[in-house]
């Protein structure tokens, strides 16, 4: 009999958060708008520190002033160096080919370009948002150090762009690791722990060098734990450990999908590169690989089902979210598909769409009131514009399903408020894994479960309760019911 009870508050000693949860954030310029913006966003106890100077930047390095977001503005250094040349007018040699000094020294020597690689030997994690000016000459000079540096033009920032680059490319304290990829006698070179949902916290599993017992391997089973942790400053050594001998294959690949997850997100957003018809294909070329590295994940698990009850994020965050909905389209919707003589065009529109369905929550990623709700909505329209903007090579099924995911069944939904004659089975599809996840993902707030468990839990309430019934394509539930029977 299991002797372990992982939930119980006093099982194990608690492990308090090390890093630091209100970043330090520096900011190089002196566009006031610019300062008065972030600001808003980067509030106390953020320490948010305002540079005029680049001298006094470098000072910060020099005293080891700890720095975890950088916004530097290229316009800034351009007035600098006006400045020290004595120039009263820079004219098109400061922009193009033409300025023979800035070509023949090359990008190392540019003041913005060597303090960049300044910050990012200080911190690789950092995020660093680089502000370049309209008509940059240093575009096709840049090459980014880390995939969290983004180039934005000061048309295309907002507040809330900010925030939601700072919550893609944030450190998180733990990551995560696949209960599955745990064996017996493993020993690892760090701390491994797991989450307690109702006690909010995170608990040591396994000490350091300690063997994994089969008594404390049983508890994860019974008590329904699919994912354990290890800190962000502990992971690196620990998958360098653990490759070499064959371990933590699942985890690491699921590690690798949500890291190339955020690079996408970084180049959809960034504005450094113009051939946008190039870049489209590319970017859309990167999805499919994340789809296809997914489904190659999925097929290590001995069943589809099994993939669904493990792999899935359990915190609420964005990537969690779009990986957790590829996850769904990929193993559910290929039974939808079924239904349509087996139409492999389905499974790849459905995957795409939840990779980029909410991209466009980034000019709108803020809580709003009740009354300002309709300001939220915009982030449908908002996603589709960046995206053909882009030149993203969508198919017409992905772009309505990104556009309608809100849509209801019973005419209820937004932007447009589509009857349900109208909407597709493939919208109606996405429509109910996206409420399904969110569903999901908060009952993982109250106790460890599998993925199955919560569907249950949402058909009964989908179909029984009056006051939601008929939000979501009866048809549609009913094809879904028996996810059990999975194969």
């Amino acid at each position: 009999m299991n002797s372990f009870n992982l939930l119980h508050p006093q099982t194990f000693s608690l492990e308090k958060n090390k890093l630091r949860l209100y970043p330090n954030i520096l900011l190089l310029s002196k566009d006031l708008k610019l300062e008065l913006k972030l600001s808003e966003i980067f509030v106390p106890p953020s320490h948010f520190f305002t540079v005029h100077a680049l001298g006094s930047a470098k000072e910060m390095l020099k005293r080891n002033i700890p720095i975890d977001f950088a916004c530097i503005d290229e316009e800034y250094f351009l007035k600098e160096l006006v400045h020290d040349r004595g120039e009263t007018d820079r004219g098109e040699t400061d922009r193009g080919e033409t300025d023979r000094g800035e070509t023949d020294r090359g990008e190392t020597d540019h003041p913005l370009i060597s303090y960049y690689k300044e910050l990012i030997k200080s911190n690789p994690k950092m995020i660093v948002v680089l502000f370049f000016a309209e008509h940059s000459f240093l575009y096709k000079r840049f090459t980014k150090l880390n995939y969290s540096t983004i180039s934005l033009t000061k048309n295309n920032f907002s507040s809330s762009l900010i925030s939601f680059i700072q919550e893609i490319f944030g450190r998180r304290p733990y990551r995560s690791l696949l209960a599955r990829d745990f064996r017996a006698n493993d020993s690892f070179p760090v701390d491994i722990y797991f989450y307690r949902p109702k006690g909010q916290e995170y608990s040591l599993f396994l000490n350091k060098g300690e063997a994994l017992s089969s008594n404390k391997l049983s508890a994860l089973w019974s008590q329904g734990i699919g994912h354990l942790e290890v800190r962000d400053q502990d992971f690196s050594e620990l998958i360098s450990y653990t490759l070499p001998r064959g371990m933590l294959k699942r985890s690491e690949e699921l590690h690798y999908i949500r890291k190339q997850y955020k690079i996408l997100l970084g180049e959809i957003f960034d504005d450094s590169k113009s051939d946008y018809r190039v870049r489209g294909e590319e970017i859309y070329q990167s999805i499919l690989r994340i789809t296809e590295r997914l489904r190659s994940l999925i097929n290590l698990f001995p069943a589809p089902l099994e993939a669904l009850n493990e792999l899935p994020f359990t915190d609420d965050s964005f990537l969690g979210h779009g990986i957790n909905l590829c996850v769904y389209a990929l193993v559910i919707g290929k039974e939808l598909a079924k239904h349509s003589n087996n139409r492999e065009d389905i499974v790849v529109a459905l995957s795409v769409a939840a990779i980029l369905h909410d991209v466009g929550k980034a000019y709108a990623y803020r809580e709003y009131s009740h009354q300002q709700f309709s300001l939220y909505k915009t982030h449908l329209n908002a996603g589709l514009e960046l995206i053909q903007q882009r030149k993203l090579p969508l198919t017409p099924l992905t772009s309505t399903i990104i556009r309608e995911h809100h849509e209801q069944h019973n005419g209820l939904g937004y932007p447009e408020g589509i009857s349900a004659d109208k909407l597709c089975m493939e919208v109606n599809f996405f429509n109910i894994i996206n409420n399904l996840d969110y569903f999901h993902r908060d009952a993982l707030n109250q106790e460890h479960r599998p993925f199955i468990k919560s569907w249950e839990q949402f058909y009964i309430q989908e179909t029984n309760c009056e006051w939601i019934k008929n939000k979501f394509n009866p048809q549609t539930l009913h094809t879904m019911k028996n996810l059990r029977t999975l194969n």
